[in-house]
């Protein structure tokens, strides 16, 4: 599948989708925004961006990974956390990810 010239697996959609249909539907039972959501998405994106673009030299392209790392903080995360702890988690979530990539995977070595 193809998303703004940018092959995508169909394993992050579905990821996506259905994480942002859970949180919809929480958001939507107990009447509130879900600020944290937002804030943790735009965080990790932003930091995701900015790594690749300037420390790896890598091209720009939407960073489906962190939208999904993203979408699970701020779903994990009370709803009334101050966002300052949600931006905190977000920024070690995102550079925990890069610190511990080997090989450009997330792998874990036996």
């Amino acid at each position: 599948m193809k998303i703004f010239g940018q092959k995508i697996d169909s394993m992050y959609i579905f990821a996506i989708l259905l994480l942002i249909l859970l949180a919809a539907i929480y958001s939507l039972s107990r009447n509130i925004f879900p600020t944290n959501l937002l804030l943790s998405i735009l965080t990790t994106s932003s930091i995701d961006i900015f790594i690749k673009k300037f420390f790896l030299k890598m091209e720009l392209k939407i960073p489906f990974s962190a939208i999904i790392s993203g979408i699970i903080i701020g779903s994990i995360l009370p709803i009334n956390s101050n966002p300052f702890s949600v931006i905190l988690a977000s920024v070690i979530a995102m550079l925990s990810k890069f610190i511990i990539r080997i090989k450009g995977f997330h792998t874990v070595s036996y």
